[in-house]
């Protein structure tokens, strides 16, 4: 609904005394104020979840170590925390000498944490780098952007394998173009002709109700961008994504993020 050229998003309440209808209420909010709303909160629960999965990884740990310690297997305890440790020190150790802001890198290690908890395999590729540079709002933009991309990849893994299946991540900043890079590939259930017409219509899912929020976002924040976004099908199965943010707000949003199949 457009008021004055500006889009609108209009919600009405009926209003009732003692079961008879008095008339309704009628709120009428900008929609480009909703999306970032909700480009924020997105951006917030992104973050929970990275949290709330490495925090249940590390009580499990504690669960282990705690029963090893009432049965008295002291060495088994020893040998078991040496082992976490190795792990820990290979896993903080790679993600961290390609990504240097700490931010991402806490977020792929904490989404990295999630998907091994449900079984699947989440990869960054060896040849990702992301340079040391401050926080700013385009790296939200991004964790945004990546969160959203990462658990649509593993739902549509967790459709189709039960165990082992794979999301493989490909980072990169583009200094002179001042440009994110970035390509997620997953061997899941793909996406149809017919629903990647539909993909980014705010609240179609094919996940039932209460869903749908999540590609709409990203093509929000893309656009905001003047960013670039393409699906692809993969030979084998699956999706790969391409995507490109800007690190700057491109000042012209009508510019629409390509999405060519």
């Amino acid at each position: 609904m457009y008021l004055n050229g500006i889009e609108t998003i209009s919600s009405v309440t009926p209003l009732f005394s003692n079961d008879r209808f008095l008339g309704a209420v009628a709120t009428l909010r900008n929609r480009s104020e909703v999306m970032k709303l909700m480009e924020e909160l997105g951006g917030t629960k992104q973050y929970i979840n990275s949290m709330r999965a490495q925090t249940h990884e590390f009580m499990n740990k504690l669960h282990v170590i705690s029963g090893l310690i009432d049965l008295k297997k002291y060495e088994e305890v020893t040998h078991f925390i040496q082992q976490l440790n190795q792990n820990y020190k290979k896993e903080i150790g790679q993600v961290s000498s390609l990504i240097k802001v700490p931010a991402i890198a806490g977020f792929l290690l904490g989404k990295i944490n999630e998907a091994k908890e449900q079984s699947v395999e989440m990869l960054l590729e060896s040849d990702s780098f992301i340079p040391k540079m401050e926080m700013d709002d385009s790296i939200h933009s991004l964790l945004q952007v990546l969160g959203n991309l990462l658990d649509n990849a593993k739902e549509a893994v967790l459709q189709k394998h039960e165990r082992n299946g794979q999301v493989r991540i490909h980072l990169n900043y583009d200094t002179e173009a001042e440009v994110f890079i970035v390509t997620v590939c997953d061997d899941g259930v793909g996406i149809s002709e017919e629903i990647s017409e539909k993909i980014f219509t705010l609240g179609f899912s094919t996940k039932g109700i209460n869903r749908g929020f999540g590609l709409n976002l990203i093509h929000s924040i893309v656009k905001r961008h003047g960013g670039f976004l393409e699906f692809s099908k993969q030979t084998n199965g699956g999706t790969i994504v391409y995507l490109e943010l800007p690190k700057k707000e491109d000042q012209n949003d009508d510019k629409c993020p390509d999405n060519r199949r």
